[in-house]
């Protein structure tokens, strides 16, 4: 199957800094920016909300919140056909409208089964989001326009994300039902004027997406297969900051507790400050490939580092969770925009909503299923052992990477033709 030539292998001409935004443009950074304001809110106080106010064990919670998980995965895809079928605003629109009453739905769970069935919404819609938002950008976006959007988009959302779990502290500092109800509330008004900032971006082109509907080609696209197993590898940075990064600091290395927070607030920094050249060094197929060799060569450094900081002390301790925290933020970035370019290159337009659905659950799996079983055997092995056996694995997929894409992306029978 051919790939179309998409724009995005252009280099597109030197512009004034954010001089090419269009207004649909700078109406989904609102986008981004209000609902990560929502969603920073519970994104820190919802575990402590279920266990600390509803009642529930933290092991309930966590198996409540993993079954709506691994539900709303076969999900994913039937609401990326609805979204090329019906349009991509009008299902976004939804998406948040339903996120919106699942969030005012946590004031009502009161017992195990109540959490499954709300966090099932509330996940399922948070799920839907990323790619439709993807979605949305290629049809108001064109060529490498679109990665640069979806770049600021991220570093707009990683700000408001920033100041909301800020907020979110203050509301476990008080620790009340009515403090949290107040959180639940604010995101699920939030979600609504997200919706109401959505639905002044001009309509997609609903005349174009009227044939499409749940295709099997999606789930027969060799490519699509192999792209999204390794952007699941290669997404282990999330579980790594996540999980193995604060448990491995607090219970096996020297440093201070308070350096978790340290750590956080540096990736967000870097994220912050890099996104946009990350998505500029990934704007075509070839640069999107080597950002993904960098990015597993990066991981494969931090997991030394972080390993290694658990044989150290003092200063040089710190020293390494330093540079072990930021080649995973950087590895963070690079993943992050390689994804958007290799993504748009192999989704076809009719099933473009699809083929996000699809790419993006390898992030999903390596945020929810992969990644906390792995990373938890990593950590807990004695010793630096654990460590060395995923640099050992990463290894692999770093030298496996660059064939493999090279075939996937870049060969005779895949090279990109022109569009009529």
């Amino acid at each position: 199957m051919l790939l179309k030539n998409r724009p995005f292998e252009a280099e597109s001409p030197r512009t004034p800094w954010l001089a090419w935004l269009t207004g649909p443009m700078r109406r989904l950074l609102v986008v981004g920016g209000v609902d990560w304001l929502g969603t920073g809110l519970m994104l820190a106080a919802s575990a402590v909300y279920f266990t600390k106010i509803v009642g529930l064990s933290t092991r309930s919670v966590g198996t409540g919140l993993a079954l709506a998980g691994v539900v709303v995965m076969f999900a994913a895809v039937p609401v990326g056909a609805l979204a090329d079928r019906f349009g991509t605003k009008r299902v976004l629109i939804a998406v948040y409208l339903m996120r919106s009453a699942a969030t005012v739905g946590y004031l009502f769970v009161g017992q195990w089964w109540g959490l499954v069935v709300v966090a099932t919404f509330r996940i399922l819609g948070d799920q839907a989001t990323g790619p439709l938002v993807q979605s949305l950008a290629a049809e108001i976006a064109e060529g490498s326009t679109r990665v640069r959007l979806m770049s600021l988009y991220r570093v707009v959302a990683n700000v408001a994300l920033t100041v909301s779990t800020s907020l979110a502290g203050l509301a476990i500092g008080v620790g009340t039902f009515r403090a949290f109800a107040t959180l639940l509330v604010c995101n699920a008004v939030l979600f609504l004027a997200t919706a109401a900032v959505l639905w002044h971006i001009p309509s997609d082109r609903p005349a174009k997406r009227a044939a499409s509907s749940l295709s099997a080609k999606t789930f027969r696209d060799g490519r699509l297969l192999v792209l999204t197993v390794a952007d699941c590898l290669l997404a282990l940075w999330q579980p790594l900051l996540a999980i193995a990064m604060p448990l491995w600091v607090v219970d096996h290395t020297d440093a201070p507790k308070f350096m978790v927070g340290v750590l956080f607030a540096v990736n967000t920094v870097f994220c912050i400050l890099l996104q946009v050249p990350a998505g500029k060094a990934s704007s075509t197929t070839r640069s999107a490939a080597r950002s993904y060799v960098t990015c597993a060569v990066l991981l494969v450094l931090s997991c030394g580092l972080f390993g290694a900081a658990g044989s150290t002390g003092g200063w040089a301790t710190l020293a390494l969770l330093v540079l072990a925290l930021a080649a995973t933020s950087v590895a963070e970035v690079l993943q992050v925009g390689a994804s958007w370019t290799i993504s748009y290159a192999i989704a076809p337009d009719a099933l473009r909503s699809q083929y996000l659905s699809a790419f993006g659950l390898g992030r999903t799996a390596s945020r929810n299923l992969l990644g906390p079983l792995l990373l938890t055997s990593v950590i807990t092995m004695p010793g630096c052992r654990g460590w060395l056996v995923l640099c050992g694995v990463l290894l692999v997929v770093a030298a496996a990477l660059h064939p493999l894409l090279r075939h996937v992306l870049l060969s005779p029978r895949q090279e990109t033709v022109p569009t009529p």
